[in-house]
């Protein structure tokens, strides 16, 4: 049985290793960072890889106290990792044209899933923009956890 630690290090190297297999070597890993515990994890491992990392906080209608977690684990990730990159895209106009723009279709469990979808194509955007890929945390159920890159495809 593996340790955390190995866990760890299995994780990140294998980040490192996917990249490097790449044709086109990416120049920066893409994360989204909510103040969950997922997140958390997903941009920490990412930025002990060493490599450049964008961290995003995309707030859409946050409780402040979400948001307050977002950024205190930005500015931790920060202070810890001089490859890390912190930026925060405050989401709430683009939600709020697409809302209104679908407002005969308007069902609150429908907008939770359309905010998630909102996030991850800004994350590809900025992992397009600057040769990245996405990293995320695919979460199956509580005894299951995937680890997942994504290329942005170039048309």
């Amino acid at each position: 049985m593996m340790t955390a630690a190995d866990r760890i290090q299995f994780i990140k190297n294998w980040i490192k290793n996917y990249c490097n297999s790449m044709e086109n070597k990416p120049d920066s890993l893409v994360v989204g960072v909510s103040g969950g515990i997922d997140s958390a994890v997903v941009s920490t491992i990412s930025a002990m890889t060493g490599m450049k990392v964008k961290a995003l906080s995309m707030p859409i209608r946050q409780l402040k106290f979400q948001d307050d977690l977002s950024r205190a684990h930005l500015k931790w990730l920060k202070n810890k990792f001089s490859n890390v990159d912190e930026v925060i895209i405050n989401l709430d106009e683009v939600f709020n044209s697409f809302e209104k723009t679908l407002g005969q279709f308007n069902n609150e469990l429908a907008f939770a899933n359309s905010k998630a979808r909102l996030r991850m194509a800004t994350l590809y955007q900025v992992a397009g923009a600057n040769n990245g890929i996405v990293v995320v945390v695919v979460v199956g159920s509580v005894e299951y956890r995937d680890w997942e890159t994504d290329r942005k495809s170039v048309v």
